[in-house]
């Protein structure tokens, strides 16, 4: 057998089972590395078991067969090539003169296998290399995890419930995006993952088909990640776009809402985005998607108090016009009515803390009215029952006590409290005057003491009995302008009780999560 070594690769040394006294024609006292491999090669070959190999490590030799032989590849898989085709393994090869026997990287397919591995397992992979004579040969990886945050899956899982949908879309490898998609909860049993190469294969009918259960999006480039918020905004949803660099940029700004990081975001990125997290943090996104929504709640119950108020006040007075009755109120008494009842109180409500069940609900439509969800037959029907109770009051007393300034001062107490009682009703669009948390907001605790004090001073100190024109009343009168100012509240929190035993008339909403 006759070879000649073109190329040495590394570590390329004449090998058997290891003797002693040899080392200086290069046998090693430990012998071959890979035993198993070497007797499989001399047994391959009908050799005797101690028959010296050539043994490399890392990079292997190019050799030129001078004479005709037959050998024997085994050991790891370095993609051996016969004058430039692939050569079996494992196998007797026989070689004529001139064949030139060359090695490839080292175990490429245990390295790929060992990429996905470490990616399943939510880790990134780095490969290392080093160039040897004019060649790059592997040398090994590294794997490392950037530990998700303690309070992401808590996030991800609040948005769920509130029905929001999270999707990651990311550069990594599609097995570790999908491992950190599972362990932060955005990836749920019947989602799928796609990525950018699967992408470029669907047409926009395709990926409308499947995009409403993917979850998520690995190997993606700014292209892909603008084409999946167009196909989100297609299906109908408002699009949130979280980024920190500069090809995220185009994706946030065709969103509905961009998001930017202040810490790692690049400027292009702040630029582009509506919104900017100072704390980098995905948890503070959600917690202003509970602000956002307290807000508009507020909005709601703050419209909802004064225009059913206002209504209350319209139809006491042409009520009374109407039924032929001398005037209800005077003006200085009107002027009482919405100085105690429109300030403080209609302000207080502003100040609601979240409801409970605030991030439990489904984000509303974009083209859902302000008054969507019944509310504005609820503010009718709450201000005519105010307008009625008031009218009744005024009535009762007028018929009983023939005194015009008793009357007009019972329809006082009962307008005002009828609607001192209603803004405890408007805490909450779901629980009655029975449920509501009374305690969960102090300045309206405090607006209302205020108002009722306002009111009892206007009626019983003498001063300004002469302003607006009261008289005190007797406990009986006072008792009837109270009745009346409650029944409508109270009897909305009762009837149902009724009807319903002991079945608490409070609305849960429950959202499946995708």
């Amino acid at each position: 057998m006759g070879i000649r070594v073109l190329k040495g690769g590394m570590m390329t040394t004449v090998q058997d089972l290891g003797r002693t006294g040899y080392q200086s024609q290069g046998f090693s006292v430990s012998g071959v590395m890979d035993v198993r491999s070497f007797k499989i090669a001399n047994l391959l070959l009908d050799n005797p078991e101690n028959e010296a190999v050539l043994e490399f490590t890392l990079i292997g030799p190019t050799l030129e067969f001078t004479s005709e032989t037959i050998i024997s590849i085994t050991g790891g898989d370095f993609r051996p090539q016969i004058n430039g085709k692939p050569a079996k393994m494992y196998t007797a090869i026989y070689m004529h003169r001139g064949d030139i026997l060359t090695f490839g990287g080292a175990m490429r397919k245990q390295a790929f296998y060992k990429c996905d591995e470490y990616a399943s397992k939510g880790l990134r992979v780095i490969a290392f290399s080093q160039q040897v004579d004019g060649e790059w040969a592997f040398l090994g990886l590294m794997a490392m995890k950037d530990p998700l945050r303690a309070e992401a899956a808590k996030a991800v899982a609040e948005c769920q419930r509130a029905g929001i949908k999270t999707v990651m879309i990311t550069g990594d490898h599609k097995l570790t995006a999908q491992a950190i998609a599972k362990e932060a909860g955005i990836m749920k049993a019947g989602s799928i993952a796609l990525t950018g190469d699967e992408l470029d294969r669907m047409d926009d009918k395709q990926l409308d088909e499947v995009i409403e259960n993917c979850r998520v999006f690995a190997r993606v480039t700014p292209e892909h990640k603008l084409r999946i918020v167009k196909a989100f905004k297609s299906r109908g949803h408002v699009c949130a776009m979280t980024g920190d660099g500069v090809n995220d940029a185009p994706a946030i700004k065709e969103a509905d809402i961009g998001v930017s990081m202040g810490i790692s975001g690049t400027e292009v990125t702040k630029q582009a985005a509506d919104v900017i997290l100072l704390d980098d943090n995905f948890a503070t996104l959600v917690n202003s998607v509970e602000e956002g929504r307290t807000i508009y709640q507020n909005i709601r119950k703050f419209v909802r108090y004064l225009i059913s108020c206002n209504i209350g006040e319209v139809i006491t007075m042409l009520g009374g016009i109407l039924m032929g009755l001398p005037m209800v109120l005077l003006p200085a008494q009107i002027l009482l009515v919405n100085l105690v009842t429109d300030s403080l109180p209609a302000i207080a409500l502003g100040l609601e803390p979240a409801e409970s069940s605030v991030m439990k609900k489904p984000p509303r439509k974009e083209d859902d009215s302000f008054f969507s969800g019944g509310l504005m037959w609820r503010i009718v029907i709450r201000g005519l029952l105010i307008g009625i109770c008031t009218l009744a009051s005024f009535t009762v007393l007028l018929t009983n006590t023939h005194s015009l300034g008793t009357a007009r001062t019972g329809a006082l107490i009962t307008l005002v409290l009828s609607q001192l009682i209603h803004v405890f009703e408007c805490k909450s669009e779901e629980k009655t005057l029975f449920t509501v948390p009374y305690l969960s907001n102090p300045f309206l605790l405090f607006s209302v003491f205020i108002s009722a004090a306002a009111l009892f001073a206007g009626i019983w100190l003498p001063v300004l009995q002469k302003v607006f024109f009261t008289a005190v009343p007797s406990l009986g009168e006072f008792l009837v302008a109270a009745a009346a100012a409650a029944i409508v509240p109270v009897g909305a929190g009762i009837i149902p009780k009724l009807f319903m035993g002991k079945k608490s008339p409070d609305v849960t909403v429950n959202i499946g999560q995708n």
